[in-house]
């Protein structure tokens, strides 16, 4: 028997107000704060690049040769916290009992820690390497500013994750607690089937990113960087979209 609709309720208000108790205090945090997952990180993108990190007391872990800074911004939380929320909010209905849901949450929160490090190192790499290559070939142009490559390079690999890591649990869950169903029938409606296992991810991921600042009246203070910043976001998360949807065709037919 599923959670009961009270019981259900409830693990949906714990989770949410852990969730924004989070955002809110982690937006005020220092580096010093954060060293706790700042540190693996460093430790991770050192492993895949060979570029050694030192901690500098205020400011992050630093390399001076090379002018790179992992800083309390490049900590990943709010990925996190996207990756807790998607893994929480959309899976716990599949469990029986309030303690599971609790468990549940838990879990999420817990997972979400080893994922955010495994992936932001990668972004961070990106972030390192792609701007160099992109110069150097003279792919950049007048409108992709550092700032906005910066940006684009973060989505794209965040919101690409964030698609594989709802596709994995998603897989899991079915295989561990559906043996008994039968496949579903091919509807014909391919692309309406992939587009609808994106909205979870694509859901939290533009309302931590996009949804939570906007009522936070960030576009009353930020304007029009705020729309700029909009803007590249969606265009970003709807090339990956697209190119989701393209592979995920590919795989069915052949």
């Amino acid at each position: 028997m599923k959670l009961q609709k009270r019981s259900l309720y409830l693990c949906y208000l714990t989770g949410l107000l852990l969730l924004l108790g989070l955002k809110f205090y982690y937006s005020r945090f220092s580096a010093d704060q954060l060293r706790w997952i700042l540190a693996p990180t460093a430790k991770w993108v050192t492993v895949l690049s060979g570029i050694p990190f030192s901690y500098e007391k205020g400011a992050g872990y630093v390399n001076h040769d090379l002018r790179l800074l992992i800083a309390a911004s490049c900590s990943g939380i709010q990925f996190m916290l996207i990756t807790y929320a998607m893994l929480a909010f959309t899976f716990l209905k599949k469990f029986t009992g309030i303690i599971k849901g609790f468990l549940w949450i838990l879990c999420s929160l817990l997972l979400s820690y080893p994922l955010t490090i495994l992936i932001n190192g990668l972004r961070i790499i990106a972030a390192i390497h792609l701007p160099r290559f992109l110069e150097s070939h003279g792919l950049l142009f007048s409108f992709l500013t550092p700032d906005r490559l910066h940006t684009a390079i973060g989505t794209i690999v965040y919101f690409l994750a964030l698609l594989n890591i709802y596709q994995l649990a998603d897989f899991i869950f079915r295989k561990v607690g559906n043996n008994s169903r039968k496949p579903m029938p091919d509807t014909g409606n391919t692309i309406a089937q992939i587009l609808g296992k994106c909205a979870a991810p694509a859901f939290w991921y533009f309302f931590m990113v996009l949804g939570l600042p906007f009522l936070n009246h960030a576009y009353e203070k930020g304007g029009s960087r705020f729309t700029a910043f909009a803007l590249l976001i969606t265009l970003c998360c709807g090339a990956v979209l697209l190119l989701h949807v393209l592979v995920s065709l590919l795989r069915k037919i052949f």
